[in-house]
């Protein structure tokens, strides 16, 4: 951002493609410059802080949300031990048994993805309705491909991850 209106590459170029009219000395006497600042500033406005706010507390709810669902797999295989041993009584080997667990918690993973899913579109609704003001680009916000493919890979490797802990302990 330049200090004084001599930082700026605009005004040279204004006196040279008008040697005649316009001098350096008029322009400053006429207190002409450039006022310059950040398009981001345009764009994002004041609320980009709020939004780093808002960003923090959503990833701190899903990191809380998917070590309560890991907790609730590793409950849920120490009740279904017996399950599991009659399974690999009647053949099954521990792969067979892990690839099991890990594609029911994948599945869960990506129908807790789906509903999470809905609750965005709604929520998102609900925002384009209400329309704060200060929100920059509102026209801009919506669900497309990228969000799609994100939360559907997210909540896939979410379920296989949180899925190995019961995998682990039965293993």
């Amino acid at each position: 951002m330049p200090s004084t209106w001599r930082d700026s590459a605009l005004i040279p170029v204004a006196t040279e493609l008008f040697p005649r009219g316009v001098s350096l000395e008029m322009l400053q006497d006429a207190g002409f410059a450039a006022r310059l600042h950040p398009l981001k500033q345009d764009a994002v406005g004041t609320i980009g802080n709020t939004l780093w706010i808002l960003l923090g507390t959503v990833g701190l709810v899903l990191l809380i949300a998917c070590a309560n669902v890991a907790n609730l797999f590793l409950v849920r295989a120490d009740e279904r031990q017996q399950e599991i041993v009659v399974r690999s009584a009647l053949g099954a080997s521990r792969g067979q048994v892990a690839r099991g667990l890990l594609l029911e918690t994948a599945l869960l993973g990506l129908v807790g993805g789906l509903i999470g899913l809905g609750f965005a579109w709604g929520g998102l609704r609900i925002l384009l309705a209400t329309a704060p003001d200060g929100l920059p680009r509102l026209d801009e916000i919506g669900i497309d491909a990228n969000v799609l493919g994100f939360t559907l890979v997210i909540s896939a490797l979410a379920g296989f991850l949180f899925g190995m802990f019961p995998v682990l302990r039965v293993g």
